[in-house]
């Protein structure tokens, strides 16, 4: 289903991909990040007649429309930052369309999830050492991962592999392996400090739960509360790595719940200054320091919540254009079930977690950054599985998710 090229193309890419968010490869893939980048487009596209996805289509459009319709500062280089994330949405999302590309995503999609356990073992590893502290200067768990705020969602996104896996393992010590497996991601979790990970890791897993469940009411409820007492039962241990997440609560840090609430508030002001197309692709308000984080230096700009940078950068338009592409990706996903239960159940709880994160954190727009691509070629995943459902199975094969369909 997936040949000898596909396979190790996506090998080659998930490694650069997942590597380039940790620290400790002896190696900066800098600028040849995006030539590489740029020539598994050309893979793609290579020897296979390939349709484009409409709606990606327009959400493109209506980015460059923001940007036409704006006096924006040269600074935040707009522009070229709209040719990287097409570029790269052109990769990992469904705006390209054809089988080969679908294996492709699925390939990648598959040692992606697979390495990112291995970067949370090693990061569980470097907290019982404590170690992975203090990276620039910051006081929270990064493990081996760039930033604390990588760290946190990539243990999420671990803990749900690790819960897939728990429910179709019959060997014990298989078993045994993902709970320990679990615990570990769960405390690099605590530890990172990111809330918003924290919030859509518990949601996701309630959700995979229920929908792998759902036609089974009494061993979904049995599952409920064993998780409910076996998460009481810890509690005196794992209530002493939190410390991290009463910080932020405590309004200690510059991403506290006041400070992101001000980010929030700009992002509203921004959109009602310009509702249908926004304020301009890649950009705040720089008149505007409160809550309108940006460097004139690189371009960066820091929004606090991707739905909201959707709506003050794009406008409506842009919001709609999303809007239309998650909603459809969370009804493909639901009708996969009906193919395969464990990957329609696993697809559905990731794309949960996204949308929870990315209430409190702006990547949606930010082509290169690693949640982008993993948030995009969630997307692809989705809608390319659904077009060609036997990719299901595959996923469940390589995945290495066992159960009922």
């Amino acid at each position: 289903m997936i040949d000898g090229s596909i396979n190790k193309v996506g090998w080659f890419v998930a490694l650069m991909i997942v590597s380039n968010s940790t620290t400790v490869l002896p190696f900066s893939w800098g600028i040849g990040y995006y030539i590489i980048l740029a020539l598994t487009l050309l893979f793609i596209l290579y020897g296979v007649r390939t349709r484009v996805e409409i709606s990606m289509l327009l959400l493109f459009a209506v980015c460059a429309f923001s940007i036409i319709g704006n006096n924006i500062p040269a600074y935040f280089s707009s522009w070229p930052r709209l040719g990287t994330f097409v570029m790269l949405a052109s990769i990992f999302s469904y705006f390209l369309r054809s089988k080969k590309a679908v294996a492709f995503r699925a390939r990648l999609f598959i040692s992606i999830s697979k390495l990112l356990v291995l970067v949370t073992f090693v990061c569980t590893i470097f907290l019982a050492l404590g170690l992975g502290y203090g990276y620039k200067n910051s006081s929270y768990f990064q493990g081996i991962t760039v930033h604390s705020m990588i760290m946190g969602p990539v243990a999420a996104m671990t803990i749900l592999y690790c819960a897939y896996q728990l429910q179709y393992r019959h060997k014990r010590r298989l078993k045994l392996l993902y709970f320990l497996l679990i615990i570990g991601s769960g405390l690099c979790l605590l530890q990172a400090g990111s809330r918003a990970a924290l919030i859509g890791a518990l949601v996701s897993v309630i959700a995979f739960m229920y929908y792998l469940n759902k036609k089974n009411f009494f061993t979904l409820v049995k599952k409920y509360i064993w998780v409910i007492l076996i998460i009481a039962a810890s509690s005196p241990f794992w209530l002493t790595y939190t410390d991290k997440i009463e910080k932020k609560n405590g309004g200690l840090t510059e991403l506290s719940t006041d400070s992101r609430a001000v980010h929030w508030a700009q992002r509203v002001i921004e959109w009602k200054s310009s509702p249908i197309i926004g304020i301009g692709f890649g950009t705040v308000d720089i008149d505007v320091k409160k809550g309108s984080a940006f460097s004139e230096q690189t371009g960066a700009v820091e929004t606090g919540s991707s739905w909201l940078c959707v709506l003050s950068m794009t406008g409506v338009l842009g919001f709609i254009c999303v809007l239309i592409i998650v909603i459809n990706a969370y009804r493909k996903a639901l009708a996969l079930m009906n193919v395969s239960r464990p990957t329609g159940s696993y697809l559905i709880a990731i794309l949960i977690f996204f949308i929870f994160h990315m209430m409190a954190e702006g990547y949606i727009f930010a082509g290169g950054n690693f949640l982008n691509t993993q948030f995009w070629l969630l997307i692809g995943v989705i809608y390319g599985i659904s077009s060609y459902p036997e990719f299901a199975h595959v996923l469940e094969k390589r995945l290495q998710l066992r159960g009922p369909r």
